[in-house]
């Protein structure tokens, strides 16, 4: 499915979930409006909004970013059920997600979808695996964000993850190496 199309499926899919929703500045008939819309007490978020649970220096994902971290998800689960496309698909949605991208930037990123596509099919616990490995490939995705020093821990992280999941202590080094490559980008 190409990228274009995808978006597309996504936009309506939110637009009919929207029109059968409740506006926070309608509210429904025989209530009165609240001036807190997540209700007393709720330190709910935004449907979309999301955040990187321990890289604070990553900003609160905008609806595009997280959509795009949706798209991740969904591409892992194709690499994960060995379908023919999901290589194609998560290489270019995490091409398209590089802040910046260079003339080097596709080759690590290639490195990094063979190694996946020889581990995820055979990790446990895959839905799990899949959020936060998709977490960890946005966060290495943004150019700038991360110290040298924060890399270090966030190829740390990714390594751990999958040797959690039954990824290979090497296998896991070497994906969570391709990881911190991309997180690096041209420094």
């Amino acid at each position: 499915m190409s990228l274009k199309l995808m978006f597309a499926t996504i936009a309506l899919a939110m637009l009919l979930t929207t029109i059968g929703c409740s506006s926070p500045e309608t509210p429904p008939a025989g209530t009165t409006p609240s001036a807190n819309p997540a209700g007393a007490g709720s330190s709910a978020a935004p449907a979309r909004s999301r955040t990187i649970e321990g890289y604070r220096e990553v900003p609160q994902l905008s609806t595009d970013h997280a959509t795009n971290l949706e798209d991740v998800e969904r591409d892992l689960e194709n690499v994960t059920s060995r379908r023919p496309e999901g290589p194609k698909e998560l290489a270019d949605d995490l091409t398209a997600l590089v802040e910046e991208p260079g003339p080097s930037t596709r080759q690590p990123i290639d490195a990094l979808v063979r190694e996946l596509g020889a581990v995820l099919p055979d990790a446990k616990n895959g839905d799990a695996l899949r959020r936060r490995l998709a977490e960890l490939l946005f966060v290495a995705t943004r150019k700038g964000v991360l110290s040298l020093e924060r890399v270090g821990e966030l190829e740390a992280e990714a390594q751990k993850l999958l040797v959690e999941h039954g990824v290979a202590e090497a296998r896991a080094k070497t994906v969570a190496g391709h990881i911190g490559t991309l997180a690096r980008g041209g420094r």
